[in-house]
């Protein structure tokens, strides 16, 4: 059986990279950043982490020694290499796809040492792009930390967007056991973004009904909050 905290960081790769993916349906075909279609985007991701929750649990599978669809991954002393097929939409329609690599700071620690992600290809039916960052898991794995993420994202007919100086803490419970996930995911910190000539930054924080929602803050558009 795989070491239990490499389950643990393919978890968050998953969520973490389905979140990236979660798009649904092509954006209006104009150049612009357009704040109204992003908030729109963000509050129909929502709607999907059902989907993402699926994907997840499929990873924590093929971790146990399971093979199910759409999980494929090598490990070495030096690191992991995989690649992750999510569901987007959970109808077969939207398949996005994760190419990555894992390299661990201190081989000889593995993954409890720390890592480098690079994520050389992102593809879907309505996005293209990769990303990169530094893993850590604290709290016996029930908590992974990226630091200092990036990522350029291309929709179709649409400015690329730049991520950087992502800082997030995913929290969740049974993150990463081979029971799968038994409660509900949180993700806190932030991320800077710019498009086209419009900037600004996401905020992952915790809401007063419990649980956590996404503020984007810009000075270029009104700050809106999902959900």
């Amino acid at each position: 059986m795989p070491h239990p905290k490499l389950a643990a960081l393919l978890t968050m790769v998953g969520i973490t990279l389905a979140g990236c993916h979660a798009a649904d349906g092509a954006p209006p075909k104009r150049e612009t950043l357009d704040p109204v279609q992003m908030q729109a985007y963000i509050r129909r991701n929502f709607s999907h982490i059902p989907n993402l929750t699926a994907a997840v649990d499929r990873v924590i599978e093929a971790t146990n020694g399971g093979q199910p669809d759409g999980v494929t991954f090598t490990t070495s002393a030096a690191g992991i290499r995989g690649r992750l097929l999510v569901d987007v939409k959970g109808d077969g329609t939207d398949t996005a796809r994760a190419d990555l690599t894992i390299t661990y700071t201190t081989p000889s620690l593995g993954i409890a040492g720390g890592a480098t992600i690079t994520i050389a290809s992102l593809t879907s039916p309505n996005l293209t792009g990769s990303a990169r960052g530094t893993l850590a898991i604290t709290g016996g794995g029930g908590t992974f930390v990226v630091k200092n993420g990036s990522a350029e994202l291309k929709y179709p007919d649409r400015p690329q967007m730049f991520i950087s100086a992502a800082n997030l803490a995913i929290t969740g419970a049974n993150l990463g056991s081979p029971g799968g996930l038994t409660g509900p995911v949180t993700i806190l910190g932030s991320a800077d973004f710019h498009a086209e000539t419009k900037s600004g930054t996401i905020f992952f924080e915790g809401s007063a009904a419990g649980g956590w929602r996404i503020r984007v803050v810009s000075p270029d558009f009104p700050t809106f909050i999902v959900p």
